[in-house]
């Protein structure tokens, strides 16, 4: 039979650019697993086997049917800053069903589990954040991830479940959710300025973040599944062009070729600086980020402007106590 990879989250901006990367570029069989409350439908990418379900849910047919030997696990609610407002779903979502995933890995006996952490788990550290710093998440968002990944250890000295973690941050491109009312601040922004609306700033827009074009981290990600050397590693994954929040609106503004209004919010409970040391990544993987910012821009403007229009999700909040205004 066959090998498969597996890949959870496959609607999502990374999910759908792997699997398209992983069907051109292997001979593996990809079986592509999305519920699409994050997603759409027509993000799948040709030539996978898809299944639309929760990944909480029983996952048995799918690895009774085939001989899957690689799961990248990228499910989860991913917008970090609700997360305070909705703890249980978070909880549920991120850790619980994850459990599930570790559950069929260890049972089935894969050969590796790469799993989708976030660059949440450093919180306030020092930036750019390095591997070897100790976690300390400040959300449910950034808690949930780190909960997993000591898991994952668990899992490797009871069950000898083979692993490994990437820590991916500020990823964009063509295939992303610019309907989520949430999280991806560039789909935000392009679906605001697609609607004639001004775009939402936080605070001052001072925060420095390091975008992350999808294209780019491709092979590195298919190396965390089939290379040994990265074998119980962690990584950071994304660009070292960390900016402030204003300059990219202000390169997205001569992308769009659209004059730009800002509509400013008072700030929200998050880390002010957010992005990551490569080095390690760079040496194990080759990870070289070289998409530019206003090319990568260009890029996801170019496919945003030909989405049909959806409607934009809102999310029942578990807890209103603090809501952030923009999310009421």
């Amino acid at each position: 039979m066959k090998p498969s990879i597996l890949v959870t989250g496959a609607a999502g901006c990374i999910g759908s650019n792997f699997c398209e990367y992983l069907v051109k570029n292997t001979e593996y069989h990809v079986i592509a697993l999305d519920d699409l409350s994050g997603s759409d439908e027509s993000f799948f990418a040709d030539g996978c086997e898809k299944y639309i379900r929760d990944v909480g849910s029983d996952l048995t047919d799918i690895f009774e049917k085939h001989n899957v030997r690689i799961v990248y696990h990228m499910a989860a609610i991913a917008a970090e800053s609700a997360s305070p407002f909705m703890r249980k779903f978070y909880y549920t979502s991120n850790i619980v069903n994850s459990a599930n995933v570790i559950n069929y890995c260890i049972k089935y006996n894969v050969d590796r589990l790469v799993f989708f952490s976030s660059m949440a788990v450093y919180g306030n550290n020092e930036t750019p954040f390095v591997e070897s710093q100790t976690p300390a998440p400040i959300d449910p968002y950034g808690i949930g991830k780190y909960a997993v990944e000591m898991d994952l250890h668990c899992a490797k000295v009871q069950h000898g479940l083979k692993w490994t973690i990437v820590r991916p941050h500020s990823v964009y491109g063509p295939k992303q959710n610019i309907w989520d009312k949430y999280r991806n601040v560039l789909g935000i922004w392009m679906r605001q300025i697609l609607n004639n609306e001004p775009i939402s700033i936080y605070g001052e827009g001072v925060q420095r973040r390091a975008f992350t074009y999808v294209d780019d981290i491709m092979l590195p990600l298919l190396l965390c599944g089939e290379d040994e050397d990265t074998l119980y590693e962690t990584f950071n994954i994304g660009s070292d062009l960390e900016m402030t929040l204003m300059e990219v609106a202000q390169v997205l503004e001569q992308v769009s070729d659209k004059p730009i209004e800002y509509k400013f919010y008072p700030g929200i409970h998050e880390a002010s600086n957010a992005y990551s040391n490569h080095d390690l990544a760079a040496a194990r993987l080759g990870l070289r980020c070289q998409t530019g910012i206003r090319e990568g821009l260009k890029k996801m403007w170019e496919w945003a402007k030909v989405q049909t229009p959806r409607d934009v999700k809102k999310f029942d909040f578990e807890l209103t106590n603090g809501l952030y205004k923009q999310f009421q």
